[in-house]
């Protein structure tokens, strides 16, 4: 029994320590068929949807059928609300921070910088 042990093996699909061949797989990005294939579907029945839902806002007996029904449509339309949350001191006051204030001093040496420092 004779190996060739003059050429090392090619490195061009071995897997690595993980068990996954590099390059292989979707790339990052790319929606998988069956995801793309409903999604296609969805937005065919989308006109259909959307008329349905106008027509619970004006008509259902339910006030919480209704609210739904406006709150996808505005949402569809306009794209869903931002939560925003405002942050603010006692009283509503500005917050405020440290303040660092820096200067330049001619002539100035690293001791006196250092000795500023420590009087604060």
């Amino acid at each position: 029994m004779t190996s060739d042990t003059s050429k090392p093996p090619s490195k061009k699909g071995t897997a690595t320590k993980r068990g996954k061949t590099p390059g292989s797989g979707r790339k990052k990005g790319t929606p998988n068929k069956v995801t793309a294939e409903i999604r296609e579907l969805a937005r065919e029945h989308g006109p259909a949807a959307i008329q349905a839902l106008a027509q619970l806002l004006m008509s259902a007996d339910s006030d919480t059928a209704r609210i739904a029904a406006a709150k996808e449509l505005l949402d569809r339309g306009y794209g869903k609300a931002t939560a925003t949350q405002e942050i603010s001191g006692p009283g509503g006051t500005p917050l405020q921070g440290p303040v660092l204030v820096m200067e330049t001093v001619p002539g100035g040496s690293k001791s006196d910088y250092t000795d500023a420092c420590k009087d604060t």
